[in-house]
C-alpha cells in the first residue's frame, strides 16, 4: 500500500447534484469497470479537454481580433468614400469580386497559424 496514492470522494445523499454524478459513474462502471477506474478516466479526460479548450479560446480571440481589424478597414474605406475621396462602389465591388468563392476546406492548418504558441 505504500506505493499507492489514495483519495476519497464523498457523495452526499442530500445533494441531488452529488447523487446524479454518482449514478452516472456507477452506470458507466456497470459496463465492465470499477468506480475508481471510471473516476480516474473521467479526471484524465477533463484535464486533456481543458488544454484543448484553452487552445480553442486563444484561436477564437485571434480570429476575432483579425475580423475586427478587417471590419475597421472596411469602415474606414466606406467613410472615406462618403467624404468624396474614394468611390465606395469600387471598394465593395473589387472585394466582392475577389472573394466571391470560398477556399476549399483543408485538414491542415495554414503555415504560421499557431506561431503565437511558440
Amino acid at each position: 500500500m505504500a506505493d499507492k496514492k489514495v483519495i476519497s470522494i464523498r457523495f452526499h445523499n442530500s445533494s441531488d447534484e452529488d447523487m446524479e454524478l454518482y449514478e452516472k459513474l456507477e452506470n458507466e462502471a456497470l459496463n465492465g469497470g470499477s468506480l475508481a477506474s471510471v473516476a480516474k478516466a473521467r479526471i484524465k479526460l477533463s484535464y486533456e479537454n481543458a488544454t484543448d479548450s484553452d487552445l480553442k479560446e486563444q484561436i477564437v480571440e485571434i480570429v476575432q481580433d483579425e475580423m475586427q481589424k478587417c471590419s475597421m478597414k472596411i469602415v474606414g474605406a466606406l467613410l472615406a468614400g462618403s467624404n468624396g475621396r474614394v468611390s465606395t462602389g469600387n471598394v465593395v465591388e473589387s472585394q466582392s469580386e475577389s472573394n466571391s468563392q470560398l477556399p476549399e476546406q483543408s485538414t491542415e492548418l495554414p503555415s504560421g497559424a499557431l506561431d503565437f504558441l511558440g
